[in-house]
């Protein structure tokens, strides 16, 4: 949750609001910063205090306090605000430990053994400290690795909403409304029917939406995997011992299938009531082939020569077996006529006849004739209903704006396909056959291992010296695969944040017009109904855009966090080595150690709140520190609000001298008004 403004209720002159992630409140004088220290927990809290306040959560805007509902935001107590006493006990605690034992220089001589001895009692307790930090860096390294899955799996489920679509459709949806109001006549934005409220809704919210994606972009910090990609190209090429795939068209086959995909879906759920799409192409492909075969019945048969010559003969071997049978030993010739007759009948069948008689008379099957007729119609009959269905299935695709954008996405994926490959059938199966000849070898193995190596440590990686070249390739596209996740991840939020800017404008146009010519009237009269539809696809394809944003921008922040918890299970791992060797613990510094405070009640607020995180107030916390350190805890704080609002009370010049000094819309400086200016 968000807290946006509060406010007096006696005196409603008496206000200050918080627009950043990170608001630096500058100016009150100490009687209003105390009431506030004291009133903002007990309003968190759903206790009376004399204040309202605006607070988002939920993706609305809620009043509480003032006669409004009251909610508790905290499901267990906690400390919301934090001053700078926990500060100055850390700074105590980290000068009085600068003197251990263990950390002191050994002096060892004749005439120093008292010295000496309580340099041996300080190396006996520092093996004692040794091992407990063995024993701290194993279970730190175990959790983060815990985290690290737990954030995997939450990154996973979050992607489940991700619809890269999301902003076609929208926009789809409002082109097809801005031209059927045109065509009806009807006054432009009459398909919204936006109200004047509404649109200051929309800005607000569009305009938080804008902060949290730009937020999120500046979380996700981009690598340069040029050289990586280069030197894997390298490896893939002189390594093969034929033609080899061409990325490229793999990557094309890879969104092609993905927009079959989403398709097939789409199709699957508008044709839920007829039973579905497969089912529908299923019963309408039977139908056809039911109607061909009965169709093919009808037509007049072809007579050849040698089918003739068949019937004669199959009629005398007939002609021949019934003489003998009603002879002497006709008994033993009945089977023979009976075998006879049937070879007959296959070819008068064949022919169309019913009998030889028939046959001689040209007379064709008059009752087998008349059952095909009926077979006919009735497979028309059903030709036509399966149609019917079709149609309606093909009309609601049609009108479905999702449907449109996705099919263009795919249109164009096929001209780009065909372009690589001609025009083919499958397009699938021909970019992933596609083979190119790889060439001559640029460098041998060995020297292609070594230049993978380089490029490897050149981004950070460290490369032990028996590494053959197929772990190298092994670390390399697992780390190019998390990377380029990431490079995806910032170019949908990066045109995502365009998008919602272009809302904004939009947005804005529109509630300047109301203000100008008023809100639009009611739809009625002529193409209302149309009207009445356009509206409800605009509202649906917005309803998807703002799911989509919201867990765009639910992914960046878990990643972003997820990297921290790899870095803080990689540098657990290094003290757990570090450690097992023997070596001695650094102590951190007192600004690692001023973070850890910060950290922990960081997390106790994220845990306790019932509407997301709580927001953390610091009370001048940082005063008293030099301007580095303070500097530095200000900027750990502002990558911190990416994912919790932070307030900072402060009346001195240094602090909001930083933050005007920062370019990021998530810091803002603000001065209360009445009371609290």
């Amino acid at each position: 949750m968000r807290l946006l403004e509060l406010r007096l209720i006696e005196d409603q002159h008496s206000f200050v609001r918080f627009p950043g992630n990170l608001t630096i409140v500058a100016g009150m004088s100490p009687a209003a910063r105390n009431w506030f220290v004291h009133a903002a927990p007990l309003l968190l809290e759903g206790i009376a205090c004399g204040a309202s306040a605006f607070v988002e959560f939920g993706g609305a805007t809620h009043e509480i306090g003032a006669g409004a509902l009251a909610q508790r935001f905290l499901d267990r107590p906690v400390a919301v605000v934090l001053d700078a006493a926990p500060f100055q006990r850390v700074i105590a605690d980290h000068l009085s430990l600068t003197g251990r034992p263990y950390d002191m220089p050994v002096v060892v001589a004749a005439e120093h053994i008292a010295q000496a001895e309580a340099a041996h009692q300080g190396t006996i307790e520092s093996v004692g400290v040794l091992e407990r930090s063995v024993e701290l860096s194993q279970v730190e390294h175990r959790g983060a690795l815990d985290d690290s899955a737990r954030f995997a799996e939450r990154v996973a489920e979050a992607r489940g909403a991700v619809d890269p679509f999301a902003a076609m459709v929208r926009d789809r949806a409002v082109e097809i409304a801005a031209r059927l109001e045109v065509e009806t006549s009807a006054l432009p934005g009459a398909c919204r029917g936006e109200t004047e409220e509404a649109a200051k809704e929309r800005i607000v919210r569009l305009e938080a939406a804008l902060c949290e994606l730009d937020s999120a972009l500046h979380s996700l910090i981009r690598v340069d995997t040029r050289e990586v990609d280069s030197a894997l190209e390298i490896v893939r090429v002189i390594t093969a011992t034929g033609a080899i795939e061409v990325p490229e068209a793999i990557r094309l086959a890879d969104e092609y299938r993905a927009a079959r995909s989403r398709i097939a879906a789409l199709e699957e759920r508008v044709a839920v009531g007829e039973g579905g799409m497969v089912s529908v192409k299923g019963r309408l492909d039977q139908a056809r082939a039911r109607f061909a075969a009965a169709e093919a019945k009808l037509l007049p048969a072809t007579t050849n020569a040698e089918d003739i010559v068949a019937l004669e003969r199959a009629h005398d071997s007939a002609l021949e077996a019934e003489r003998r049978v009603s002879g002497l030993f006709g008994s033993r010739w009945r089977k023979q006529l009976d075998d006879a007759l049937a070879v007959e009948q296959v070819v008068l069948d064949r022919l169309g006849y019913p009998t030889w008689s028939a046959f001689i008379m040209g007379a064709r099957m008059l009752d087998s004739t008349a059952e095909n007729k009926r077979q006919l119609e009735h497979a028309r009959r059903e030709l036509e209903d399966i149609e019917r269905v079709w149609a309606r299935v093909m009309a609601k695709l049609g009108d479905n704006v999702e449907f449109c954008a996705y099919f263009d996405g795919l249109e164009r994926l096929q001209e780009a396909a065909h372009a690589i490959v001609g025009d083919v059938d499958d397009v699938e199966a021909a970019l992933r056959a596609l083979r190119v000849d790889p060439g001559p070898r640029s460098m041998t193995v060995e020297q292609a291992r070594d230049n993978l190596a380089s490029s490897l440590l050149a981004v950070g990686f460290g490369i032990e010296t028996h590494a053959t070249l197929e772990d190298l390739q092994g670390t390399a596209l697992t780390w190019l695969d998390e990377v380029h996740q990431i490079s995806w991840l910032h170019s949908q939020l990066e045109a995502d944040a365009k998008h919602c800017a272009q809302e904004l404008d939009e947005a804005r146009e529109t509630l300047e017009r109301i203000q100008l010519v008023g809100a639009v009237d009611e739809i009625d009269g002529f193409g209302a109904d149309r009207l009445y539809t356009a509206r409800e696809d605009v509202a649906r394809a917005e309803e998807c855009m703002w799911r989509h944003r919201d867990a765009l921008i639910r992914v960046a922040q878990l990643v972003a966090e997820s990297e921290r918890v790899m870095e803080l299970a990689y540098t657990a791992a290094t003290d757990d080595e570090r450690d097992e060797a023997g070596e001695a613990v650094p102590m951190p510094s007192r600004v690692e150690a001023l973070t850890a405070v910060l950290e922990e009640r960081i997390n106790e607020l994220r845990e306790a709140g019932t509407e997301g995180s709580i927001p953390l107030v610091l009370d001048d916390a940082f005063a008293g520190l030099p301007s580095t350190e303070r500097a530095e805890l200000l900027g750990w704080l502002e990558g911190y609000s990416l994912f919790l609002q932070v307030i900072y009370l402060t009346d001195g010049p240094e602090v909001v001298a930083w933050a005007e000094g920062r370019t990021t819309p998530r810091i803002r400086v603000v001065r209360g008004e009445g009371f609290f200016g």
